[in-house]
Formats: C-alpha cells, structure tokens, sequence
C-alpha cells in the first residue's frame, strides 16, 4: 500500500519522554503506546480519512497481519479519546457504517511540538470545504472510500482536481503510465446529459458508485450516448483484495 507524504516508517517517530508521559493516564506503557504513536504518526502525514485505511498502512507499514487489536484501538478509541483525532461514523451503504477521522487542532500543536512538520492536507476537510460535503454526505463518504480503494491498487488519487472543459471531476487518478479523471455517483439513471458533457470535454473518462447494479446501469447510459467509460463499484472493490484491478466494466 502506498503511504504518502512519509519519508520514514512510523516506526522512526521520535516522541520525547515528557510528551510520552502526558498520555500513560490513557495508554500506560509498552506495546499499545507504541501503537497509539505509530498510527498518530500515519494520520497526520497522510491526511487520509478513513480510519480503516490509517489502520491498515500501520499494518503494512509494520509488516503486521490485518486486523491487530492494538491498532485499531488506537484509531478508533486512544487517538480521538487524547483528543488528538476528530472522528465521525457516518452511514455508507446499507446497514454499513464508516468511521471517518481527521487530526484535530490539539493533535496539529503536538506534531508541531514534536517537530514533524505540517499535517498532511485531510482529505475528509478537503471534500467539505471544496466540494460541499456536510450537504451531501452520501456522495462524500463514497468519495472518500473511493479514494481509499484506489490506494489499495496503488494508484496515486487527487481530490477535486479543479475544471476540465465543461466538467469538474470529483478525482484525478494516476497509476504508472495510467490516468483517468473519475466521478463518484449517488445515483445510477437519468444522466444521459452528465455523460454527453463529459464526452465533449474528455475522450474518455471513469465513474465509480455504491452498487454492481448501478454500475451495470450508469454504463449502460454511457453506451447509449456512445461515451468511453471506465466503471467500478464499492460493492466490488470492497469484496475484493489489493491485487484486483480497480475497474471492472467498460463501455466501448
């Protein structure tokens, strides 16, 4: 998985004893402080936004299996309970629910006080301020899982990348020699307009949504208006691992 915006492993952060100590209340000593600390590490230089994602770099990073305890409490409970993460779990899809996180201003001083530097840009702040996200919720968290999914097959996504012709894609997708400018979609019918604008302004272009069957539909759709579109799903790529490819539909 692809860590951005680090130059060491989080493992390498230096935490001077005094700060240290002003946590041992939450976290005592020994391998969950470790955790706490390597996961706070994660956070704040990739501005990732969904926990899941900051709980599996650690993972990576560490050359830990998935699923470590210890990790996750630190994500989902020490971090936010030392004030230093702001968390919300919000709904997703069905009865699914998604915990999304971003460091707080008394996590931005510690990491000044430690000396490492800027927090990376929180994409979860990025999508409310550019792109409306506390108004439509929905189509944020798709985005931002999107985001993480993209990660997981190593390609490299920019939020919000600014106007393209006619269009204003959601993200910008690079991979290698690959690219694509993508959309999220909350809904998969009566768009034929979107993908006739798109066409004007890109040769070609990709969309991702909640659902398999709203992917089959929105392809359909593109077909119909003879647009080349790459399509994927949520659904999918959660069900799916990091060596499955990202889109899994096209329409030409």
């Amino acid at each position: 998985m692809q860590l951005v915006l680090m130059e060491a492993a989080p493992g390498a952060l230096f935490v001077p004893a005094g700060v240290r100590a002003r946590f041992w209340g939450i976290l005592g000593t020994g391998q969950r402080e470790e955790r706490f600390w390597q996961a706070f590490w994660v956070a704040y230089c990739s501005g990732y936004a969904v926990a899941e994602e900051i709980r599996q770099t650690v993972e990576d990073s560490e050359y830990l299996a998935h699923g470590n305890k210890l990790i996750k409490q630190a994500v989902m409970e020490d971090l936010p309970q030392a004030g230093l993460l702001v968390k919300d779990v919000v709904p997703f899809f069905g009865p699914v629910r998604l915990t999304l996180v971003r460091i707080s201003e008394e996590g931005v001083r510690l990491g000044s006080e430690i000396g490492i530097g800027e927090p990376g840009a929180s994409e979860w702040t990025q999508v409310v301020d550019g792109h409306r996200g506390d108004e439509w919720q929905r189509h944020m968290v798709g985005l931002l899982a999107f985001a993480w999914q993209a990660r997981r097959r190593m390609y490299n996504p920019q939020l919000l990348p600014g106007r393209i012709g006619k269009v204003w894609p959601d993200v910008y997708l690079e991979k290698h020699q690959q690219s694509a400018y993508a959309e999220f979609e909350t809904r998969a019918r009566g768009k034929l307009w979107k993908w006739r604008r798109a066409k004007k302004s890109m040769q070609s272009f990709a969309v991702c949504t909640f659902k398999a069957s709203q992917r089959r539909r929105i392809v359909a759709e593109c077909r119909e208006v003879g647009a080349h579109v790459q399509a994927t799903d949520l659904e999918t790529l959660l069900r799916s691992d990091e060596r499955s490819p990202l889109f899994v539909e096209c329409s030409l």
